[in-house]
């Protein structure tokens, strides 16, 4: 996709329930982005682990987020900054 931003790309995955990845080096959650609230500036994120749990991240607190998309699907993750 050309000329994707941050909104659009939200939006795309929130639309297509893609599986994202957050954390890295063996702390990863996987699941997907339910909703963005740009006005708190936060990611709603569901956990697809046992429990599932939901996840309110911080716009602040991303360092970086990566999006591939090819024939095999969609693969998304955000990396978050360490505390």
């Amino acid at each position: 996709m050309i000329d994707m931003t941050f909104t659009d790309l939200i939006r795309k995955l929130i639309d297509e329930r893609a599986l994202v990845t957050v954390g890295a080096s063996g702390n990863e959650l996987h699941g997907m982005v339910t909703a963005f609230d740009g006005e708190q500036k936060v990611l709603t994120f569901k956990d697809k682990g046992e429990g599932g749990s939901w996840h309110f991240i911080p716009l602040s607190s991303i360092r970086s987020i990566g999006y591939d998309s090819s024939v095999d699907g969609v693969f998304c993750y955000i990396d978050l900054f360490k505390k």
